[in-house]
């Protein structure tokens, strides 16, 4: 992905914000108006793996950032 700037990847904001070679794209609904799936200033991949990108928690519940899909879980008891 690093070498194809045009890439776009879709994964959960937990995935990617540990890691510190992506860049997760502050996303809105209107023009100016965007808000960040991490806390605070983006971390760069330079300062990594010493300093990480913190989930922004109360945007994505909030529906404040726009793209979103639930989870399910299945687990299979066995008796």
């Amino acid at each position: 992905m690093a070498g194809s700037p045009s890439r776009i990847y879709y994964a959960s904001a937990s995935e990617i914000l540990s890691q510190c070679s992506g860049k997760p794209l502050p996303l809105g609904q209107t023009q100016g108006h965007s808000v960040a799936p991490y806390l605070e200033q983006r971390i760069f991949p330079s300062e990594c793996p010493g300093k990480r990108n913190k989930l922004n928690i109360e945007a994505f519940p909030s529906g404040k950032y726009p793209i979103m899909h639930n989870l399910f879980l299945v687990v299979k008891q066995i008796c």
